[in-house]
């Protein structure tokens, strides 16, 4: 079975791990879990502070917080040329957005490991369907499998 990887691209500490491993990780911190239900409402919690942290990135909400209105009290989006993507503010909201992000992924992952759910299995079997329904090309499988190849190829190159 194909597993999907994970890499990190700055931490030297950090190594690539699969869902799998990632897994059987949260599975061992979660043991005293018999469901995901508790896991779920805190990632519905990380999901509302994902969506605080996107709608500041694109002008809809002020960094206090709150929405931006119009004259008429209607809430609109700041003007996209006064958002500067290489500020600090900015990249301060993209770190936060990643840690974000990565929560979303460890309470999804986690809910799966609790459940004893074969993550890995249903994203492969979700994305093949997906590209044949939507005609997209090519599916994760394939993807992989050339990314090995390329990757093997570089290897033998070096």
């Amino acid at each position: 079975m194909t597993d999907i990887y994970f890499q990190s691209g700055k931490d030297p500490v950090m190594t690539d791990f699969t869902m799998s491993q990632l897994q059987s990780y949260l599975r061992q911190k979660y043991p005293h879990l018999e469901n995901g239900s508790g896991l779920f409402m805190k990632l519905v919690e990380e999901l509302g502070e994902t969506a605080e942290v996107l709608n500041l990135l694109a002008g809809r909400k002020n960094p206090n917080g709150t929405a931006v209105y119009d004259a008429a009290g209607r809430p609109v989006a700041i003007d996209p040329t006064q958002i500067t993507k290489n500020s600090t503010e900015t990249q301060q909201l993209k770190s936060q957005l990643a840690r974000e992000l990565a929560d979303l992924i460890h309470y999804t992952v986690a809910i799966a490991a609790v459940e004893g759910l074969d993550l890995t299995a249903t994203i492969l079997e979700k994305d093949r369907s997906a590209s044949l329904r939507y005609q997209q090309q090519p599916d994760l499988v394939t993807f992989l499998e050339n990314n090995s190849l390329e990757s093997k190829d570089h290897q033998d190159d070096a």
